[in-house]
């Protein structure tokens, strides 16, 4: 853990369990319940990072969106709805209308990731007779090995 010292509160809990404590450090009493919470294990430190950032259509800036500390506890439906909410929030705050559509979403292949991709973004086949379809398959020809591993990378359509 942290102490972040502006707001005077220890940092680092993950996004799933901070709820459970409050991370402001009044007095001695604060710190002490806060370690509690870690010792019996219903707050944890954050492990890993959840990041989404989105990236539009001829645009050559990415725009982090959400970073989260995270224990790992997720499942894919409870990153369904992070990624929901986050993607709703770029349309309704006018980042839609400022910066464009959303054009692409990636991770780092992690395999819950991977089934929130998969389930969010893979919802029709691409067709052979599409003209994306031609593009993909001539990326993948320039691979000597086979196809890329494109796991990680949904293209919304």
């Amino acid at each position: 853990a942290s102490h972040h010292h502006a707001s005077n509160s220890v940092v680092r809990q993950c996004h799933s369990h901070s709820h459970l404590v409050d991370p402001t450090l009044h007095m001695y009493d604060s710190a002490f319940r806060i370690v509690e919470k870690l010792a019996e294990g219903l707050v944890h430190l954050g492990k890993e990072m959840s990041v989404l950032a989105i990236d539009s259509f001829g645009d050559v800036e990415i725009f982090p969106i959400l970073a989260a500390p995270t224990c790992k506890c997720e499942d894919t439906e409870k990153m369904v709805s992070i990624f929901t909410l986050a993607i709703d929030c770029w349309q309704e705050t006018g980042a839609e209308e400022q910066l464009g559509p959303i054009f692409s979403v990636a991770a780092d292949g992690d395999s819950t990731w991977r089934a929130t991709g998969h389930h969010m973004f893979l919802k029709h086949e691409l067709s052979t007779m599409s003209r994306l379809y031609g593009t993909v398959i001539s990326i993948c020809s320039c691979f000597s090995s086979g196809l890329p591993d494109l796991r990680s990378v949904s293209i919304l359509v």
